[in-house]
């Protein structure tokens, strides 16, 4: 009868420890296994059709005035500057934590929030309960965001994060450059928060495009420093247009690769991100 009652008495207070935890509010961290996983239809240029593609010709090639040329740099600049966001990934390991930063780029927005593209290992928690936070431009403090779609083959992910009162968010053209081959040395900005440093710009030119190891599509090869950091932060042209994703470097610096505007879109368009 005593072991009987016991029973019951754990059994309702059990019951009433669950009532209690439905009423609260309470964080559940986002883990990996709870990202989508996103899809693409492989439907990716090949090197001989990308290179029979016309060359896309901006009229700030044709500037021949120093000062003037020299503006639209720095508008350029500036405006990626304020696309950029710096993403910091916490992972949960037992009592421990890890964490783990890159880069992304605002590509689009609807009345409460911004989505930005970055890398998938950036947000990749490895299966382990992750938290997340960007900083834009005009952020003195991290805001927490979420992943709402994560590729491993494609290295892709979108994040969003709510707008608050932020005023000063740009968004990048993702779509002006498509269906263009890149021109020969034309010159290109990458930017990120490479080894802590927010907001980073560095400049070099357009060498190719290659294919690398472990990767199925064909990829941007140029010579605009990027270093750990940098990952998922634009590629962009003269004019402030997506040319691609950082995404892989060679130690020395100099020699970067990217993931084309054209995976990127395709990645977007096959999980309805975009139209």
């Amino acid at each position: 009868m005593k072991k009987r009652r016991k029973r019951f008495i754990l059994l309702l207070l059990l019951i009433i420890f669950t009532l209690g935890l439905s009423n609260c509010s309470y964080f559940i961290p986002v883990t990996n296994s709870q990202v989508s996983q996103g899809t693409y239809s492989g439907d990716f240029y090949d090197y001989d059709e990308f290179s029979r593609l016309p060359i896309y010709i901006s009229p700030t090639y044709s500037i021949d005035d120093v000062d003037e040329y020299n503006t639209v740099l720095m508008e350029t600049k500036a405006h990626i500057i304020k696309a950029n966001v710096a993403i910091t990934s916490t992972i949960t390991k037992n009592i421990s934590y890890d964490t783990k930063s890159g880069s992304g780029f605002v590509f689009m927005e609807d009345d409460t929030h911004y989505y930005a593209i970055t890398n998938h290992h950036v947000i990749d928690g490895e299966g382990r309960p992750t938290t997340y936070e960007v900083k834009t431009y005009e952020d003195s403090e991290s805001q927490s965001a979420s992943v709402i779609l994560s590729s491993e083959t494609l290295d892709l992910a979108v994040i969003k994060f709510e707008k608050n009162n932020r005023t000063e968010v740009e968004i990048i053209n993702i779509t002006q450059r498509l269906d263009y081959r890149f021109k020969s040395d034309e010159l290109v900005f990458a930017i990120g928060n490479p080894l802590s440093l927010s907001n980073t710009v560095s400049f070099g030119i357009y060498e190719g495009i290659t294919q690398i190891e472990n990767v199925e599509f064909i990829v941007i090869r140029h010579s605009a420093e990027i270093y750990n950091g940098s990952s998922g932060g634009a590629l962009v042209d003269v004019d402030g247009n997506l040319i691609g994703v950082n995404t892989w470097g060679i130690n020395d610096g100099g020699t970067s690769f990217a993931i084309p505007n054209f995976v990127v879109y395709n990645f977007l368009v096959s999980n309805n991100i975009i139209e």
